[in-house]
């Protein structure tokens, strides 16, 4: 555009002559006038009617491209005035130009602005003799013929031909054709800015956020307004689509409570409409049977009618109806479908945010109700999000930016560094979790607050967070009274059973042990004799090896002895004997800032065996797992426990931690009875948890982490036919889980 309308600065000092030299209008009529083609001007006009119809946006252009070819020059376009009317925009081109599609030239400097100026078309030769920016276009004009064209009264812009060489001369049949061509553009260009109007105005009434009603009302007020018609009306039918009920109305009645204003879907012409999702359009209202109105059709005038279904989601929504008193056009026609389309989606994102308001309100009472809040985290921008009930549980005015620094002031001080750790994992891209922590409100008195959050990221991959916060200090409270109960009667039954234990372990083994010693130390003499008794030593030696085999036999019967119990057989489902493990545990676990991780199976089958010892196994799997994060004060002591399906048509549970680990060549012993790699431990709670798990046709085992910490996972089919053999601590009688976190939890 720039390159062009401003370059006559560029040549401002050249000669210029005089306009009249540059105009030979008169040329065209002495010049010899070729025929007229009506029959390829007709089909060009079809054409063109059509083309307005489809494409109304695009009817400038084919103007352009209809001017060109019935007028056979080089080039042909349009030049419309921009809003404040002082430029020129080449709003359409075809041909040689058409490169130059988007420039323009000053309003009042230039071959269009003189052709507004004399109210007339003009015969340009050679225009850029005066007007001197046209000398940097290429290629030059030869000649250009150009016309006027006018909406409502007003000049808007010019249509216009060129030859760029000698070989085209226009004339008078050329100066008919383009007058044609010139009122079609007029009544072309009206109806597309009509068009283009009402879908404006329409697309801005249903972005104003007003009631569903004002902003149906506001679009048959546009329809009225562009189209001239005489009425319009908009139904919506209710929530169960039996009725239509009359939203808006304009034009000859405004009223929302006549005898039209319900309809039953099927009754009527705007039932028919809504039940078959047809449009129905006639010019002819009087005669048309459908409709059943021809009395007042005829008193009022009426000519046409138009109904279109609003159809959104594949389900009527409503109908937009509207009478005239003139025919409607096939290009009307087309503009009235498609601005039912965007009536229609705009009564669906309407309802759509009546019903999402609703729900919030429902929402936000269910929250104060259960004292739950909600809140989202972009952890990149550390912008936070609450709910009305987050700020009540926080005790902070609604509407106060929210900020980690400014939650941090709330945090109980023993709590920060918990609080620290679980914000430092969340920015390092995990993804859920789970935690609880203490607040210390203004009044010095504490809250417990349980945080949920379950991490997404959007397309760019940034993080965030969506969670909950719930006030859980009653529950904690009554909670700890219960833990504190529970933890000193399990004490006692630990210090009783392992006693027992003691003694069983000491009487036992103690025999076997003696022998060797004496036997060793005769060896010993033995072979320091002069000569040595080589036979007597080894004779002594097998007497070693005798009474070792003695202490191996008396350590396999004791583990036999500690599951004397009959085991009880039936259907177990691991996702819940888990849990209750979990509750029985959580307590001591969170004491010890553990934080837990359930990733429980949804569709994970039964198994068959003993519910009491697989919680054993599962509680002796985590109380180790808490042990070996007990010293962590590096990272988050995170604890994950997992089922799943088995590759092997079975189900697996894993309990994984991120504590001291253990070496890999140490692995294959950890099961073995009284092995253990804690200064105070027995070695007995994973030999245990063995046997419960081979009796149950599965296998237990253990693997180092990539990073720190150690995997503990056992198996089992979920065909299992019962448990074999006898595994239960019989001689310590511990009571089902409570106790047992206390008796295998040091293996």
């Amino acid at each position: 555009m720039s390159r062009i309308a401003d370059s006559h600065q560029d040549v401002a000092d050249l000669d210029v002559v005089d306009l009249e030299l540059v105009i030979s209008t008169p040329d065209l009529t002495r010049r010899p006038t070729r025929p007229p083609d009506y029959a390829s001007e007709n089909r060009a006009l079809g054409a063109l009617l059509e083309a307005m119809t489809a494409s109304p946006d695009d009817i400038l252009q084919k103007l352009a491209e209809t001017a060109l070819d019935l007028c056979r020059a080089h080039s042909a376009g349009f030049s419309l005035l921009d809003g404040e009317r002082k430029r020129f925009r080449w709003a359409a081109i075809a041909g040689v130009w058409a490169s130059h599609l988007g420039d323009g030239t000053p309003r009042n400097f230039g071959p269009c602005g003189t052709v507004l100026d004399r109210n007339g078309p003009l015969l340009f030769s050679s225009p850029e003799r005066h007007f001197k920016y046209l000398t940097s276009v290429a290629p030059h004009i030869e000649e250009g013929l150009l016309l006027p064209f006018y909406v409502g009264g007003e000049a808007v812009g010019t249509i216009w031909i060129i030859a760029h060489d000698q070989s085209r001369s226009f004339d008078a049949e050329d100066l008919r054709v383009m007058t044609n061509l010139a009122h079609f553009a007029a009544v072309a260009y009206a109806a597309r800015n009509r068009q283009v109007a009402v879908r404006a105005d329409v697309n801005s009434a249903l972005a104003t956020g007003d009631s569903l009603r004002g902003m149906l009302q506001a679009c048959t007020e546009a329809v009225i307004r562009h189209l001239d018609d005489a009425f319009a009306g908009i139904w919506i039918t209710t929530k169960d689509a039996s009725v239509l009920e009359l939203q808006a109305s304009a034009g000859i009645s405004t009223h929302l409570d006549g005898a039209h204003s319900r309809i039953p879907v099927g009754h009527l012409k705007i039932g028919h409409i809504t039940q078959e999702r047809t449009p129905h359009v006639t010019n002819d209202v009087v005669n048309d049977p459908r409709l059943g109105v021809p009395d007042w059709a005829r008193a009022e005038g009426m000519v046409a009618f138009a109904g279109y279904p609003l159809v959104a989601g594949g389900q009527a929504v409503g109908v937009l109806a509207m009478f005239s008193r003139k025919p409607i056009s096939q290009a009307t026609q087309e503009m009235l479908s498609a601005i039912s389309d965007t009536i229609a989606q705009g009564i669906r994102r309407a309802q759509g945010e009546a019903a999402l308001r609703r729900s919030e309100a429902f929402l936000a009472e269910a929250q104060r109700l259960s004292s739950t809040g909600s809140f989202s985290w972009r952890v990149a921008t550390d912008e936070i999000t609450w709910s009305e009930q987050a700020y009540r549980i926080f005790e902070l005015d609604q509407g106060v930016p929210v900020t980690l620094d400014l939650i941090r002031t709330r945090v109980h001080l023993g709590d920060i560094p918990l609080w620290n750790e679980m914000i430092n994992w969340a920015r390092g891209g995990g993804s859920d979790f789970e935690f609880e922590h203490q607040l210390q409100m203004p009044d010095h008195s504490v809250k417990y607050l349980r945080v949920i959050a379950h991490g997404t990221r959007d397309q760019d991959g940034r993080l965030e967070y969506i969670g909950t916060i719930q006030d859980v200090t009653e529950r904690r409270v009554s909670e700890e009274a219960l833990g504190n109960a529970r933890s000193e009667l399990a004490r006692v039954a630990r210090v009783t059973s392992m006693g027992a234990l003691t003694a069983s372990i000491a009487h036992e083994v103690n025999q076997p042990l003696a022998g060797i010693l004496t036997n060793a130390n005769t060896c010993l003499r033995m072979l320091a004799a002069d000569p040595p008794n080589v036979d007597g030593a080894r004779e002594t030696a097998r007497r070693t090896i005798r009474d070792g085999n003695r202490a191996s036999d008396v350590i396999t019967r004791l583990r036999t002895f500690f599951v004397k119990k009959n085991p009880v057989t039936e259907s177990v489902d691991l996702n819940e004997a888990a849990r209750e493990v979990i509750a029985l545990s959580l307590s001591e676990l969170q004491r010890s800032r553990m934080v837990l991780q359930p990733e429980l199976a949804d569709d994970l089958p039964p198994v068959t065996g003993d519910r009491v010892q697989l919680q054993q196994v599962i509680m002796n799997l985590l109380l180790n797992a808490s042990e070996a994060m007990s010293a962590v004060d590096d990272r988050p002591r995170q604890l994950v426990i997992r089922t799943e399906r088995d590759e092997s048509d079975g189900v697996r549970l894993t309990v994984q931690d991120a504590g001291v680990g253990f070496e890999s060549q140490g692995a294959d012993r950890l099961f073995d009875a009284f092995y253990t790699t804690k200064s105070g431990g027995m070695g007995i709670g994973l030999s245990v948890s063995r046997s419960i798990i081979e009796s149950h046709h599965g296998r237990i085992w253990a693997t180092p982490n990539e990073g720190p910490g150690a995997t503990f996972s056992f198996s089992i089919p979920c065909g299992s036919e019962g448990v074999t053999g006898a595994h239960s601590l019989a001689a310590i009688r511990v009571p089902a889980v409570t106790d047992a976190q206390h008796i295998i939890g040091n293996p």
